[in-house]
């Protein structure tokens, strides 16, 4: 009899891409608000976190794409019915 188990976890990255004013310039901090206002609202929409609170700081990420880009994201992992945001 195996004493092991298996299962599929599938890994979600939502992203919102904010364009930034050329390489060395960065984006506007109020179009990155509402990027991080817009992942606020689709992690309540999908009832991960109560709509009365604000999400933890370590759940959303900031980064540059190495282009022309910032993007604000976070990642999810689904295993059958179940969902965890990885952060």
């Amino acid at each position: 009899m195996p004493s092991y188990e298996s299962r599929v976890v599938t890994v979600e990255r939502h992203e919102w891409v904010v364009p930034t004013y050329g390489h060395h310039l960065g984006a506007a901090w109020a179009e990155v608000m509402k990027a991080i206002r817009a992942a606020h609202q689709s992690l309540w929409d999908m009832d991960l976190y109560p709509i009365d609170k604000d999400v933890p700081d370590s759940v959303l990420r900031i980064q540059g794409d190495g282009e022309e880009s910032v993007i604000v994201s976070f990642t999810l992992e689904r295993n059958g019915d179940s969902v965890r945001v990885v952060g």
